[in-house]
């Protein structure tokens, strides 16, 4: 048993790794740190004990009389945890060859273990170890591990509530302070207001409370995924001009003056609550706002967030590549779902009424609130009582149990867009649609209960009187159409044009069939307040009659198009100068089936001679995703990295 004495020295040794995976590289998860760090000391033990057991091969490698001394366990704790590093060193292609293949991996960290064991057990001789070992053992591992999780709990803290100051001085003045109220109803197509499925209302309550108000029949978001498509609305600028064009990681930066910065100079308290994990305070969308709340999509189950964190250790990275971290991330993926995936529009509406309540509002303080709901977004899941009333209830096994399982909900539709480019021969997916369909207007109903607890809750407290007041999408979804599912993949009408509902003073109530923009909303309330709008915003005011022919954008990263009344553009942006693929006449052809872009027609050709837009070199740029698991699992599986399975 001499050899499992001296376990607390090869902990002491050991100890390196967990400062290195707990404090010098940051996971990209929230919490769990400290937790991930005492994982480690477990690992350690049972490193140690292995160590004791099998003393006897690798003693040799130091002279006789240093073999048994806590010197020699010390090191060997040290030399796994140095040995662990050197894959950090190696220059490239080959840190990223080992770094996943468990063949090259393992036979390097095996060398430099052997190597780190011999220099150090021949030179670390005579350290002055404390008495109690054991003792300074568990000290140096809970102490650290309740550092990491401080560290991590105010991190989650900060993100989740931070206090934007008021500027300096007395508020500006403005005419009028009306309550300002922005809500996005994530990935919801136009027909979710004012239209139907299988003769089925999406959202019947909100269909009757959208009368007092003006609709128009034609929105548009400025892009076809979340976050640009929400930044034009925060900005009144399309995403070439607020930096949101690129994809993957999309950052509003401090730079751009946001709505909620803008309300604040008038005084307002500002509020915001988002449901859609793309939308955190880090990536910038929480400036201006007094309290910016993303808690619902980042409270994750703190075990699986450390178990992510300790497969991620650079000691399994070293000796198995991304075999550990791979194996994990299959075992969390139905244990430890994105907590997106939990969310339903009655949660939304309630962490709002808590944070309302909070916030203590004057009667006579104007408020600027921002709301997004997450249905009826990706997975298609809703509660078994109202899915049941929606529809005729299509059934499919093998989709319902994909429902939950992001990454292979997504590439079992990407199989259906193959079939159907072929032409579908054997009528596989066509019955299989409807069940898509079906499961994607089924969460309007949520949405309609959601909505409907939200705005009884600001009648209740008197913030829709005197208030202005905005529902639209971020974008939409593809159902099939043009042989595509999802979003974020075309400038196509089923991604591009959304609900968008006003309400307020200055704002007729009936129906307008003019095509308007989320651009439009901050000069729109900048007409509501009575003042002047920053210079340079791409929108209109929205209380003037519509110009005819106004030219109406929408991009996302190289797909750049434009909308003149009823004709509309589409090309591929190559840094330089336009590549045009579709031209459509939507008056004729509202579907989008008749290509005119060899048609030689005068307006096709105008059209591409003179866009409203200029080519951007920001098109093409992709940046680095935070966590690209997450990303595929939330339907955005195109903007990773990860292979598809053949």
């Amino acid at each position: 048993m001499s050899g499992f004495r001296h376990i607390p020295h090869f902990l002491l040794g050991f100890f390196a790794l967990a400062l290195v995976d707990a404090f010098l590289i940051p996971e990209d998860v929230p919490l769990g740190g400290g937790l991930a760090t005492l994982m480690t000391f477990a690992l350690g033990i049972g490193l140690a004990l292995i160590a004791g057991l099998a003393r006897p091969i690798y003693e040799w490698l130091l002279p006789k009389d240093r073999r048994r001394q806590p010197e020699a366990m010390f090191a060997l704790g040290l030399s796994l945890a140095l040995a662990a590093q050197v894959g950090l060193f190696l220059p490239q292609p080959w840190n990223t060859r080992v770094a996943i293949n468990w063949k090259l991996a393992m036979p390097l960290a095996a060398s430099m273990t052997l190597l780190f064991y011999v220099l150090c057990g021949r030179t670390l001789t005579r350290l002055p170890f404390p008495k109690r070992p054991w003792l300074w053992t568990l000290a140096l591992f809970f102490t650290s591990a309740a550092l990491v999780e401080a560290r991590d709990q105010w991190k989650v803290a900060s993100r989740v509530n931070s206090l934007a100051p008021l500027p300096p001085g007395e508020p500006a003045t403005a005419t009028q302070k009306p309550n300002v109220i922005l809500v996005v109803l994530d990935t919801l197509r136009a027909e979710g207001l004012g239209g139907s499925w299988n003769q089925e209302t999406p959202m019947p309550w909100f269909e009757d409370f959208a009368g007092q108000g003006r609709r128009f029949s034609r929105g548009y978001s400025a892009s076809n995924f979340t976050p640009p498509g929400h930044a034009s609305l925060f900005t009144g600028l399309y995403p070439a001009g607020n930096g949101t064009l690129n994809r993957g990681e999309v950052i509003l930066e401090e730079s751009q003056l946001t709505l909620a910065e803008f309300l604040r100079r008038y005084g307002y308290r500002t509020l915001g609550v988002t449901s859609n994990w793309r939308l955190g305070k880090e990536q910038g969308f929480g400036q201006g706002h007094e309290i910016f709340d993303d808690a619902l999509v980042r409270k994750e189950d703190v075990r699986g967030l450390a178990l992510r964190r300790f497969s991620s250790s650079r000691l399994f990275r070293a000796w198995t590549g991304n075999n550990i971290r791979g194996g994990t991330k299959m075992l969390l993926k139905n244990w430890l779902p994105p907590p997106q995936y939990k969310l339903t529009a009655l949660g939304t509406s309630a962490r709002v009424a808590e944070l309302l309540d909070s916030m203590k509002l004057k009667e006579d303080e104007p408020l600027f609130l921002f709301v997004n709901f997450i249905d009826p977004h990706l997975p298609f899941q809703t509660e078994a009582g109202l899915a049941a009333e929606f529809g005729p209830n299509h059934e499919d096994a093998e989709l319902e149990e994909l429902r939950m399982d992001g990454l292979g909900f997504h590439r079992t539709l990407k199989n259906f867009s193959r079939i159907l480019e072929a032409g579908d021969p054997n009528n596989e997916v066509g019955p299989r649609l409807a069940w898509v369909e079906e499961a994607y207007w089924e969460q309007c109903r949520q949405l309609d209960l959601g909505l409907k607890a939200f705005f009884e809750d600001l009648e209740a407290r008197g913030r829709l009187k005197d208030s202005l007041i905005l529902v639209t999408s971020d974008h939409g979804e593809h159902l099939g159409e043009h042989t595509l599912f999802l979003h974020g993949n075309s400038l196509f009408e089923e991604l591009v044009r959304v609900p968008f509902w006003l309400f307020g003073s200055g704002i007729e109530a009936g129906r307008d069939p003019h095509p308007v923009s989320g651009v439009d909303f901050f000069p729109t309330v900048c007409r509501a307040l009575g003042v002047d709008p920053p210079a340079k915003l791409d929108g209109l005011p929205l209380q003037d009659p519509i110009p005819e022919g106004r030219p109406v954008l929408f991009e996302s990263g190289t797909n750049r198009g434009y909308l003149q009344g009823n004709h509309k553009w589409i090309a591929q942006d190559l840094g330089d100068q336009f590549q045009w693929t579709h031209v459509f006449d939507l008056g004729q052809d509202p579907k989008e089936q008749k290509n005119l872009l060899d048609s030689g027609l005068d307006w096709v050709v105008n059209g591409m001679k003179k866009p409203p837009m200029e080519p951007s070199r920001e098109a093409s740029l992709v940046r680095q995703v935070e966590d690209p698991n997450q990303m595929a699992q939330l339907g955005y599986a195109d903007e990773t990295e990860e292979e598809e399975e053949p």
